[in-house]
């Protein structure tokens, strides 16, 4: 009979891991021993899903400028001359 109790008990707990995740979507492993312990959720939970999706928003895109490179000028710089024929 005491084991039976123990079922009721773990069945209780399950069901309140449910309903925690389905309110804050994720909880940390310390949550779900709150609630074997104390029967709840004692500490705050922190959403690090939305605390990601803030990080990633940017205010406002900045426009991209293409740098074009500058053309060398022929006959300047190494490799201007052609080289010599090998021997």
């Amino acid at each position: 009979e005491a084991h039976h109790v123990d079922q009721q008990g773990v069945v209780h707990a399950l069901e309140l891991v449910a309903e925690a995740l389905l309110e804050y979507e994720t909880i940390e492993g310390k949550h779900v021993h709150e609630i074997l312990e104390e029967g709840k959720i004692v500490s705050p939970v922190i959403n690090n899903l939305a605390a990601q999706e803030e990080k990633e928003e940017v205010p406002e895109e900045l426009p991209v400028t293409e740098e074009k490179p500058q053309e060398e000028e022929l006959g300047s710089g190494p490799g201007a001359e052609p080289a010599g024929v090998p021997a």
